[in-house]
């Protein structure tokens, strides 16, 4: 890799590959360099800011992650997801509010269903959140068992141990060939070995 971009100095696109590519495996620091140096080059592709913005959040520096991805955002406030991931970084940097005014401007709630920001709601302890969201699909679909079963594991992360097990015998009741594994599962949360 290095010695094709040292052939093409200047070149985002590879630069943005390296950097995605290190991301990959966990490598944040050394992919954080080549993003760094596509934003330098291409210092107005979304695609680049979100990946530079991302890559610090997942480095633990939301801080870092806060400018990219804004200037993402301020580029195209109508795109979608560059209001999600700015919402994102706010989570993760402690800006609850300005987070939540960012999601109901532009969505009228800060209960999107969306997966990403259940992921962030999940990794932020917005439990409360992650279960009015599952809430809202199992409202909507209330004969999936895969949809109760989310909404197990959202009560289940937020320590709501009644509400986990009325869900998993929704799930038994819905799809019974899980019965035997649905009540495995209470056995194991009612004993208390089965922990978040």
């Amino acid at each position: 890799g290095a010695e094709m971009l040292a052939e093409r100095p200047g070149d985002a696109r590879l630069e943005l590959f390296t950097g995605v590519f290190y991301n990959q495996f966990g490598q944040y620091n050394e992919s954080i360099k080549y993003l760094d140096q596509a934003e330098a080059h291409s210092p107005n592709k979304q695609q680049i800011l979100f990946q530079v913005g991302l890559t610090n959040l997942q480095r633990g520096d939301p801080a870092a992650a806060l400018a990219p991805l804004k200037k993402a955002f301020d580029l195209a406030p109508q795109y979608k997801d560059a209001r999600l991931f700015y919402a994102m970084g706010l989570f993760f940097a402690g800006e609850k509010q300005s987070a939540d005014a960012l999601l109901i401007e532009g969505f009228g709630t800060v209960l999107l269903d969306d997966d990403r920001l259940l992921q962030i709601y999940a990794n932020t302890k917005q439990f409360d959140r992650v279960i009015a969201i599952w809430n809202g699909r199992v409202e909507k679909t209330p004969n999936n068992p895969d949809l109760h079963l989310g909404l197990a594991g959202a009560y289940f992360a937020a320590g709501n141990n009644t509400a986990t097990i009325a869900e998993l015998e929704k799930v038994a009741e819905l799809k019974p060939d899980s019965a035997a594994q649905m009540q495995s599962l209470i056995s194991q949360i009612r004993a208390g070995t089965l922990k978040p």
